[in-house]
């Protein structure tokens, strides 16, 4: 039997919050947004996506890591900074 590994993938949001700590977020096709880890640095945050978050899947819906190939690529990652953040690390394109 075949599984839509797709259907079971988040997408992973990397989300500052509170202005000064980093959250990854997984939203799940579902719609549902499970809240990851929390971090001090954007880096940091997106590093876990980068290299943890494929194992974390794997866990999450119950299946070994070696029957998924779901490695994130950086360009999955969403990042997204509240309209008052000026953060000349990521500059702000008109």
């Amino acid at each position: 039997m075949c599984e839509n590994v797709t259907a079971r993938t988040p997408i992973f949001c990397v989300v500052l919050k509170d202005g000064e700590h980093w959250q990854v977020e997984a939203e799940w096709p579902d719609g549902t947004i499970e809240q990851v880890e929390k971090f001090k640095a954007g880096f940091e945050a997106l590093n876990w996506v980068k290299t943890q978050s494929a194992a974390w899947v794997a866990h999450s819906v119950g299946m070994a890591r070696r029957q998924l190939d779901i490695t994130p690529q950086i360009s999955d990652v969403a990042v997204e900074f509240p309209p008052e953040v000026n953060n000349p690390q990521y500059p702000q394109t008109k």
